[in-house]
């Protein structure tokens, strides 16, 4: 990160890292727990002179507890009137402590800015009027982001609003989309969500439809637009509503309503009893329809004469056993025999 941010060139001062140090605030709230620790007001000012406006004057009266630690570590308030995030802010302090002679970790330099990361510098370094040629290559960075990485809706919503003003990042963030597009990168839902915002912005739908036409695809007409989709319902009549409900319930973009929940819900639950009622041991709950030795059939009608007990035995009904009774007495039987053999 340390290439990707220059400052003008200048010569140091004397006290460039001497105290007084300063408590950051943004907009009257305090940031300085967020930041790097006890950062001189001096260097803070040499390389960021725009905060000079913005220095608080010492409190009058002054009391006794802050005049004493003053005497220790003295602070100045500096308090931001401009909204810049402070994650941003941060990673503009490492790279002036750096220039400064301050030893920093090295691991903080292996970081590249994510895409909101590298906006907000962008952001913060204009809104603090530094030189823009300070940020050509974390512009670059930013482009080749843009270039190599799919983007999601969130991120085109925010170089749009953040990078309206320099048109290469836009013109590249349209042929990534239309790449990752033809290349089936985006989900239902997503492809929905990002043809909905372009629609919405005339500038970017009139460089997408001049754009696409390379990709041979349609974003600005594509069917995920139509707004009974949108809304989780089907066109009717047709032929593959169920290979859609299917997919849909894939990508989890299908939208039911309360009523159609509770529906599933109900038909959910009575399948799920008679799957455990097959699996049930009770007598009441059977499933398997055989004799019981113990039944025995009541003699015809009458108790005539042609009636003796030599006759053959009608069927009779068995007990019926489940998967689980069955091998619990596998396993007892397994157990004995392996006691009697030891």
């Amino acid at each position: 990160m340390s290439y990707m941010l220059e400052f003008p060139a200048s010569t140091l001062p004397q006290n460039i890292r001497s105290p007084p140090y300063v408590k950051f605030a943004i907009l009257g709230a305090d940031v300085s727990a967020s930041l790097p620790p006890k950062l001189p007001a001096a260097m803070v000012l040499h390389f960021v002179p725009k905060m000079r406006e913005w220095a608080l004057p010492p409190p009058s009266p002054v009391p006794e507890s802050i005049r004493r630690q003053s005497l220790l570590s003295p602070f100045v308030g500096i308090d931001i009137q401009v909204h810049i995030c402070t994650e941003a802010l941060k990673w503009l302090f490492h790279r002036i402590l750096t220039l400064s002679g301050v030893s920093l970790p090295a691991g903080i330099f292996n970081i590249k800015p994510g895409l909101a990361t590298s906006m907000a510098i962008l952001h913060a370094w204009s809104s603090l009027e530094l030189p823009p040629e300070g940020v050509e290559a974390l512009r670059n960075h930013l482009f080749y982001t843009v270039s190599l990485c799919p983007i999601t809706r969130d991120e085109i919503q925010l170089l749009t609003k953040e990078m309206s003003g320099d048109p290469a990042i836009i013109n590249e963030m349209l042929h990534n989309v239309c790449r990752n597009w033809e290349n089936g990168e985006y989900s239902t839902f997503g492809k929905t969500m990002i043809s909905s915002f372009i629609k919405e912005d005339e500038v970017l739908t009139n460089l997408t439809a001049r754009i696409q036409v390379k990709y041979r695809i349609d974003i600005l007409a594509d069917k995920t637009m139509n707004g009974a989709l949108m809304s989780g319902a089907l066109p009717a009549g047709s032929s593959k509503t169920g290979k859609k409900i299917e997919l849909m319930e894939k990508n989890r973009t299908l939208k039911v309503t309360q009523s159609e929940r509770k529906d599933r819900e109900k038909s959910d639950a009575s399948k799920l009893e008679r799957h455990l009622r097959r699996l049930t041991v009770e007598p009441k709950l059977r499933t398997i329809d055989c004799t019981d030795p113990t039944e025995e059939k009541p003699s015809a009608a009458g108790g005539g004469a042609g009636s003796s007990g030599s006759e053959p035995p009608v069927s009779r009904r068995r007990r019926g056993y489940s998967v689980s009774t069955v091998r619990g007495q596998a396993e007892d039987a397994k157990a004995k025999a392996k006691w009697l053999e030891e």
